[in-house]
């Protein structure tokens, strides 16, 4: 399976490698509630895979029907990951699985991971199928290898969830956890279907108990399918916008959540667009990156806003206009604009592209 970015890799590392250790040396797991679970065992994970305290993680997250989730991670302001975290002594059971679920399709999230801080499972909601079918993997910190543990929770980074890693590697996952699971526990399907693919070999002095032994056999096997650094594909930035559209003095853009069950249009003014384009430039002459903290702390106070969201809109403009283009980084995303360029020239490419009918498709 594809391994996390080599950024979060080494901090991933040391993080598991604590987690461990603690679980191995404490006595009576009894006395560890739910609380210290989450605080001491689970949170130290999930920071080392990029998610920031306050900007992507909130913890007793309100849903509809007055329900709480226990972590939901965040992008954005928008879920995309429920955790649901139980103490270190509970057994995973799908009763808890059909719970978190439960909670992801009232919050209209996909994404949904059980843990008890020692055993991760993580479940696709967006699969129609019922329990344990749309379970993507499972991992045990203290019985699994290191590179198994890594190569799991990986997927489950800030970079891995927002880039679509997540999508496209947890589908492989997917596949390979069932297909094991069918090797292991004797699918008869699966044992006549290989055994008929060598009827004409071997398959006639094969017995059936032969073909699952051996199944059963090459199941104990870790499979992992690599992608190395360079072979990794293209990447688009983790942004969630799907369309846009200028009228009078405001832009209009289309945001998803993580999702892409809820769509929403948040707005800009053009006065703004331009003070915050302005700042983008002087960046840009300097010939450095930005990100939307950096463009948004430097049009204060004039667009006062913690949460940088209007820094943020315009660069997702600028990126459909071709203005910026994507550099890397998780939280914050970092962006390239031209040099040369001026507020006013933005501005009027921007107008161009409205009148050329090309903002409703990014």
């Amino acid at each position: 399976m594809a391994a996390p970015e080599a950024s979060i890799t080494p901090q991933l590392e040391e993080a598991v490698s604590k987690v461990r250790k603690d679980i191995e040396s404490i006595r009576n797991r009894a006395h560890l509630g739910e609380a210290s679970t989450q605080m001491f065992l689970i949170l130290p994970l999930i920071k080392a895979l990029g998610w920031k305290e306050l900007e992507h993680i909130t913890l007793e997250h309100q849903i509809s029907g007055g329900n709480v989730v226990d972590i939901a991670l965040v992008v954005d302001e928008q879920p995309v990951v429920f955790v649901e975290s139980k103490r270190l002594i509970t057994e995973l059971s799908p009763r808890e699985a059909s719970q978190v679920l439960g909670y992801a399709a009232s919050g209209g999230v996909r994404w949904c991971l059980l843990t008890n801080g020692q055993q991760y499972q993580l479940y696709d909601r967006s699969l129609e199928v019922e329990l344990p079918e749309n379970l993507v993997f499972s991992v045990d910190l203290l019985e699994a290898k290191e590179e198994e543990v890594i190569a799991k929770l990986g997927l489950l980074s800030l970079y891995a969830v927002t880039s679509g890693q997540l999508e496209r590697t947890g589908a492989k996952w997917y596949i390979l956890t069932h297909l094991l699971g069918w090797m292991q526990e004797r699918d008869e399907r699966l044992v006549e279907l290989v055994k008929n693919r060598f009827l004409d070999k071997a398959g006639a002095v094969l017995k059936n108990d032969d073909v699952a032994e051996i199944l059963a056999s090459l199941s104990n096997h870790p499979v992992w399918l690599h992608l190395d650094q360079e072979q990794r594909p293209k990447v688009e930035p983790p942004i969630l916008y799907t369309g846009w559209r200028l009228e009078g003095d405001t832009l209009y853009v289309t945001k998803t959540n993580g999702a892409r069950t809820n769509q929403w249009e948040e707005r800009l003014s053009l006065q703004e667009f331009d003070k915050l384009a302005e700042a983008a430039c002087q960046l840009a002459e300097a010939d450095e990156e930005i990100t939307a903290p950096r463009l948004s702390e430097k049009v204060k106070p004039a667009i006062p806003d913690k949460l940088c969201w209007p820094a943020r809109l315009t660069l997702a403009v600028l990126y459909y206009a071709d203005i910026a283009s994507y550099v890397g980084g998780q939280a914050p995303v970092r962006w390239r604009v031209q040099q040369g360029l001026t507020a006013e020239k933005i501005l009027a490419t921007v107008k161009e592209m409205h009148e050329a009918g090309k903002l409703l498709e990014p």
